[in-house]
């Protein structure tokens, strides 16, 4: 579709296209930019709390609870009892078992 423009439009859009490139950011836009920089991702659970490795006061990340949950379940088949294979995990993974 092909808009006809009248001349004083071309011009002021030319006008207005010319003094943009030789300028920077605005404003607005370098405060966009700056924001899509700093963005964290966030894991959130069905009640909006954050949950994972994304909390303050993670001790361990979602990495290593994943091998901690393996090893337990390795323990655990091995014949170990519940837990026992808990506080063998913990001591191992240098953290606390919970109670």
């Amino acid at each position: 579709m092909v808009v006809a423009r009248s001349m004083r439009a071309k011009r002021q859009h030319r006008a207005f296209g010319a003094r943009r490139h030789l300028t920077t950011r605005t404003y607005t836009e370098d405060r966009m930019a700056a924001s899509k920089r700093n963005t964290k991702h966030v894991k959130i659970d069905e009640h909006g709390r954050r949950i994972g490795e994304s909390k303050p006061r993670a001790k361990v990340s979602d990495w290593e609870v994943r091998l901690l949950r393996e090893l337990v379940a390795e323990l655990i088949t091995a014949g170990t009892k519940p837990m026992e294979a808990y506080k063998r995990a913990a001591e191992k993974f240098e953290v606390h078992p919970r109670r």
